[in-house]
């Protein structure tokens, strides 16, 4: 789904600013939509952060936002950053008191402070296995 600028929210100058205003449109788009914000910018530890934690109808979604100026935004979002998403999830999804569907969206937006377009990916990718399943036949 492709957002215009128009008169809406800005992205910064610099690269902590582009960002977090990135996050702010994002935000902002996923209101409009109807979903509701649960976290912002949700970390643990030092290296595992989750740009946006929404909901919408019983499912947790963990959005990546990505803002690029004329590059696609959505090549950043590699195998290791998806770990950290997917683990990151993991650690927010034990904490709360019980079991909800969850998926993981990203959000990119392209251009300038001025002119940007804005795409919502939801379910971009599924979370990696973390075990080895056992595919020896009893024939």
């Amino acid at each position: 789904m492709a957002w215009q600028s128009g008169d809406r929210t800005q992205i910064g100058s610099d690269a902590y600013d582009c960002g977090h205003d990135a996050e702010v449109v994002a935000r902002d788009f996923l209101i409009s939509q109807g979903y509701t914000i649960r976290e912002m910018n949700w970390r643990i530890g030092s290296s595992l952060e989750i740009d946006i934690i929404a909901q919408m109808e019983g499912v947790i979604i963990f959005v990546e936002v990505k803002a690029r100026k004329d590059k696609d935004p959505v090549e950043a979002v590699d195998r290791k950053k998806r770990r950290k998403m997917v683990s990151g999830a993991n650690a927010y999804l034990t904490t709360l008191p019980h079991l909800y569907e969850y998926r993981f969206d990203i959000i990119t937006l392209t251009g300038t402070r001025e002119s940007y377009e804005l795409n919502h990916y939801p379910d971009a990718f599924l979370p990696p296995l973390n075990g080895r399943m056992n595919c020896q036949s009893s024939i």
